[in-house]
């Protein structure tokens, strides 16, 4: 899962559509809490057993309890972000124990839609009893109810936050890459990962504790076709594939690449938000995308580049004429063709130089060999072409199939 720090967006052509969290303000209940411990007691929500020590747990606080209640509890005063109920998470307490955490999670309405932009959002605030303040806090996702402290989430704090009268919001924008079931509310980085500062000299209790309220996971609506933009990674290197990552606003939901000249230029996938692109050779190529989403088209953005052949230096010695391979890249035979004779093996090595494959010809007397690459990875690799006079080193490319 790749992860956010907190981040405060204003689009204002974007607008939530429904929110996937069940009870999000945690003011459906199934009973009204009477002590601690009793987060479950809020309709959908569960208390996660991993890196917690029974009894202990998050508190369900409510308007309907005498002593758990809202604003009025054990922990402080906080009216609710909004109704009458909220959480109460300790993110560290080592008294306790290594990494003992107070995670809740819920199964979602609907499961989210690998590709898809999300808008997450939570409220926070340091209840007003405890001395320190911590950050992590945060939201992740999981395809099960399992969510392992991993040092991963979909969103979270970055610093401590301070503040315990009122409340802070935490949002930004989220891309599935998994078809998720289940949300996560807590901290899911370990001790060492996780800071805790003195925010109250004076608070009785030396601990952290945080109110929460108001979860949000809800599909980024657009009402604006997309602005195409894109940028690529990486150096830009002939017959090596070359990664290239959509960036137009308003979240397209479909995309064509194109390349100019196109001759010998092989596109992962035309239609893909993230395709990989490889040029056939050094010189001066334009690259263009257009990004659409249910508002429509948006315009063609450009940019023109500059390839080079990364592969100068490859050579060991040269006891024979230049050979041939072909196609590079390749998604399962590479030909290979050459003027010298008694070729005694083909060795395949990874970049970092680790003998991958080894190829020995059954006529010494051939000029031309079938190599069969479709068991590796994708990803660039050197043919050594070892004869009875020396060796010569070549790169290669291994396409995805």
């Amino acid at each position: 899962m790749k992860y956010l720090t907190c981040l405060l967006i204003v689009l204002p052509v974007l607008a939530h559509a429904q929110n996937l969290v069940p009870n999000p303000g945690f003011e459906t209940m199934v009973a009204c809490p009477a002590n601690q411990g009793e987060a479950d007691f809020a309709s959908a929500w569960f208390k996660s057993a991993i890196s917690n020590i029974s009894p202990s747990h998050a508190d369900y606080m409510n308007a309907c309890s005498p002593v758990w209640g809202v604003p009025f509890n054990p922990w402080g005063t906080e009216p609710a972000a909004s109704g009458v109920a909220y959480m109460a998470i300790t993110t560290k307490v080592t008294s306790i124990g290594v990494n003992y955490r107070e995670n809740i999670y819920a199964q979602l309405i609907s499961p989210l839609v690998p590709g898809t932009r999300y808008n997450l959002s939570f409220k926070l605030s340091l209840c007003d009893n405890f001395m320190l303040a911590s950050d992590k806090m945060g939201l992740t996702f999981s395809t099960n109810s399992s969510f392992p402290v991993n040092n991963q989430a979909a969103l979270f704090v970055n610093n401590p936050v301070t503040q315990q009268n009122g409340w802070v919001t935490v949002s930004g924008e989220f891309i599935a890459d998994s078809a998720y079931t289940h949300i996560g509310v807590g901290n899911f980085f370990d001790d060492q990962q996780t800071t805790l500062i003195t925010a109250c000299n004076s608070c009785p209790n030396n601990n952290t504790i945080y109110y929460i309220d108001d979860i949000l996971v809800s599909p980024v609506t657009s009402t604006s076709v997309p602005v195409s933009s894109f940028q690529y990674l990486g150096p830009l290197c002939a017959n090596t594939p070359c990664q290239f990552n959509d960036n137009s606003s308003a979240s397209p939901t479909s995309w064509f690449w194109s390349v100019s000249p196109s001759a010998g230029v092989l596109i992962s996938n035309p239609n893909a938000q993230n395709p990989q692109i490889v040029f056939p050779s050094s010189g001066t190529y334009t690259v263009y995308l257009s990004a659409s989403n249910a508002s429509g088209t948006g315009n063609i953005f450009s940019s023109s580049m500059v390839v080079n052949n990364c592969q100068v230096g490859l050579r060991e010695n040269q006891p024979f004429a230049d050979p041939l391979i072909y196609p590079n890249p390749s998604r399962d035979l590479l030909q290979y063709k050459f003027s010298e004779r008694n070729i005694t093996e083909i060795h395949v090595l990874s970049n970092d130089g680790r003998l991958i494959q080894v190829f020995v010809p059954e006529n010494l007397s051939d000029t031309e060999l079938t190599i069969n690459v479709s068991s590796l990875d994708p990803g660039s690799y050197v043919l050594v072409i070892k004869s009875e006079s020396g060796s010569k080193r070549l790169k290669f490319t291994k396409w995805p199939d």
